[in-house]
């Protein structure tokens, strides 16, 4: 029988046993006695009244029993866990635990009655692989299942996309894949398949990181009491994406120096890193718990790790409560406000420890929020206009020709050359778009994505293709089609001698067609 710690003590064990089977004992007995009650109560007039009454009493007094067994029960699982899991602050004859110390454990009180490993994810991916070298910045993004709609890939795709190639080896990012099914449901393995499709080099050089919490982290969500009226659907929700966060953080804490909090559904500036890093120096001196690089909500919070204790504690003390938001202005204000002083001069004390940084770096771009039925369309008003496209400037120099119309000046050089997107009228069975090399490439690889955040339907079909023609070759090979999301990938495992590309389009859309990306990688 497995109680959530590791037995050091049989004797304790066999207590917390025979507890609990006291426990189940009592419960029936309860159970009994008022099944009898009830029945005497239909033949009140046959029975003596005193003989009920002394029924109800001892009713009474079982269920108090019940009550104590159970508070003693858990001090008991708790005792067990503390033994095992803490180091032990003795007393001089070292044979008493002297400080009974809390831990976040005590607040998420379900966790001491599951399996150690309940704290360690149920899926490292790829392959329980984690970068375990601290980088200067670890980028947080928590994600769940939206109806009919999903933001995570084109975030992804901004996110990374706005880090220099400078750049990349200061930061990781951890997507937390929230699921209360666990690392085997369809959602986990449709989000894990669809990320290493669209990120594989970033998987596997540990610059991002997809994890997933055991179901036993969560504990029953359908029973937490309601607070301020919400409904048990929303109650789920926030009190879930409260766990999500002390997940996430618990996880990131000791994976770089500073912690930067997003959402799934948002929008980052280029050069955001380089932008925070500056943010930071210049502060070195001030004596700040947060910098804030969005004004909404959980996005774009940052903290030093060294500060996640403090604040996971206090989402993990009033997660049932209250959503993490307003959690976060609690922390603020109870830790530096003086109750006796004015509102006015509140804010102004807390100003010095949660620093805005203007414009925001961040813009929230989601409208179905993750709370089914919940439409959001909060936007930053200094986010300025957002970048839609992942620029590359070392595309080889070429002669593009095509058969799409473009749309006013989003022409395809310009998307080429990474000054801009290409943007397209509806295409039509036969269209394509050719690059002729001026001089022949050694093309070792090829990235293509189409669509954008606003406009997730403007992309190529599977039907489309991409084909390259060779040195001293006159037909086109095919290499690779487009995925369901409007992208394509090809790595080559030695250099192909290339004079031409070409993007083949065999079936007409109703929808307009944008590229935000186009890498032609060469030696």
């Amino acid at each position: 029988m497995e109680y959530g710690c590791r037995v050091e003590d049989g004797m304790r064990w066999l207590y917390v046993y025979l507890v609990r089977r006291l426990l189940a004992v009592l419960w029936i007995a309860t159970f009994l006695i008022g099944i009898t009650v009830y029945s005497l109560s239909k033949y009140n007039n046959a029975v003596d009244h005193e003989i009920q009454l002394n029924f109800e009493n001892l009713l009474h007094r079982l269920q108090e029993d019940v009550r104590r067994t159970q508070m003693l029960l858990k001090d008991r699982v708790r005792e067990c866990y503390l033994s095992n899991n803490l180091p032990k602050f003795l007393t001089n004859d070292s044979k008493e635990l002297a400080l009974p110390l809390p831990t976040v454990v005590d607040f998420l009180p379900h966790l001491y009655t599951v399996p150690n490993n309940a704290l360690r994810p149920a899926l490292i991916y790829p392959n329980n692989f984690s970068r375990m070298t601290k980088t200067d910045l670890v980028i947080g993004i928590p994600t769940v299942a939206r109806r009919n709609h999903s933001y995570l890939i084109p975030t992804l795709q901004s996110v990374i996309g706005g880090i220099a190639s400078s750049e990349i080896k200061m930061v990781s990012i951890i997507v937390l894949i929230s699921d209360g099914k666990g690392s085997n449901s369809s959602f986990v393995k449709y989000q894990c398949t669809s990320l290493q499709s669209e990120f594989p080099h970033e998987l596997n050089s540990g610059l991002l990181t997809v994890i997933v919490p055991p179901s036993e982290w969560y504990p029953d969500l359908y029973s937490v009491t309601p607070t301020f009226n919400d409904s048990p659907e929303r109650m789920y929700w926030r009190t879930k994406q409260n766990l999500d966060y002390i997940y996430l953080m618990l996880y990131s804490q000791q994976r770089g120096e500073y912690y930067l909090q997003l959402e799934d559904d948002v929008l980052a500036k280029a050069g955001y890193v380089s932008r925070i890093r500056k943010f930071i120096d210049g502060r070195a001196s001030d004596d700040w718990l947060m910098l804030e690089f969005s004004s909404l909500g959980f996005i774009g919070k940052l903290f030093r790790t060294s500060d996640l204790t403090l604040l996971l504690q206090f989402i993990a003390m009033f997660h049932k409560q209250k959503p993490v938001d307003w959690l976060l202005d609690l922390l603020f204000i109870n830790r530096y406000c003086n109750p006796g002083n004015s509102t006015k001069h509140c804010a102004e004390t807390v100003k010095q420890h949660r620093i805005r940084h203007r414009p925001s770096l961040f813009q929230h771009m989601g409208v179905h929020s993750s709370l089914a039925g919940k439409i959001q369309k909060l936007r930053e008003r200094d986010f300025g206009k957002a970048q839609f496209y992942i620029p590359h400037r070392d595309n080889p120099p070429a002669k593009i020709t095509t058969t799409l119309k473009t749309y006013m000046l989003f022409d395809i050089e310009n998307a080429y050359t990474g000054s801009n997107y290409y943007w397209a009228f509806a295409p039509v069975a036969q269209d394509y778009i050719l690059f002729d090399f001026y001089s022949a490439i050694a093309l070792i690889g090829i990235v293509i994505r189409t669509g954008n955040p606003e406009h997730q339907d403007d992309i190529l079909s599977e039907s489309a293709e991409v084909l390259l023609r060779k040195v001293n070759e006159d037909s086109f090979i095919s290499i690779a089609r487009f995925n369901e999301r409007g992208t394509v990938r090809v790595d080559f495992t030695e250099s192909i001698r290339v004079n031409s590309l070409k993007i083949e389009i065999h079936e007409g859309s109703s929808n307009w067609l944008i590229i935000n990306e186009m890498h032609i990688i060469v030696e």
